[in-house]
């Protein structure tokens, strides 16, 4: 009675096991086909600027690197991807010199980690406003600002604008940014 009870269970584990695999591989198989039908419909686009923006996002919803490669230059297109996974070695290490502070920000963004912007070098004023600017249009607190090591005016203005908080404005400490941010919250 033993030998046939134990043969059954062996049994029902080899036929669930099977069918998990099954399951498991032909999922995984749809879900390539389906990433595989996407790409050749942005490949199939003509314009240059949505075929590279349709091929980015595909890569960024997959966070995939790899779909990247289906483009001339897909550095902008890693690090994207490398913000979407939170990859902060993939900037490191792999992003091409150009891209690097690119890729902090969207790592920074990506991860809602501000202390990624300092990554920023100091030349890219531009990129590091961006980044703290998008930090801060998401998580809404004034004290994001106050962290920046350029002046955070800009960074006030955008969450002012984005918050339609007025007192906000009143952190900015150029009396012309202070009044456009007044306003532009009506």
């Amino acid at each position: 009675m033993k030998g046939p009870t134990i043969f059954l269970i062996i049994l029902l584990m080899v036929v669930l096991g099977t069918g998990f695999f099954i399951f498991y591989n032909n999922s995984s198989n749809q879900q390539e086909n389906t990433q595989n039908a996407q790409l050749s419909i942005c490949m199939g686009i003509t314009d240059d600027t949505a075929k590279r923006s349709c091929i980015t996002q595909l890569a960024i919803e997959n966070k995939d690197y790899s779909i990247c490669n289906n483009l001339d230059d897909g550095n902008y297109c890693e690090a994207y991807v490398a913000g979407a996974k939170g990859d902060l070695s993939y900037c490191q290490t792999k992003a091409v010199e150009g891209m690097k502070d690119v890729c902090y920000q969207r790592v920074a963004v990506g991860t809602l980690d501000e202390s990624k912007c300092e990554l920023i070098h100091p030349a890219f004023t531009g990129i590091y406003n961006v980044c703290y600017g998008d930090i801060v249009k998401i998580k809404k607190d004034p004290a994001i600002c106050e962290k920046m090591r350029t002046s955070p005016n800009e960074c006030y203005l955008v969450l002012a604008i984005n918050s339609s908080d007025k007192s906000i404005c009143d952190k900015i400490s150029y009396s012309v940014d202070r009044d456009y941010c007044y306003k532009q919250i009506n």
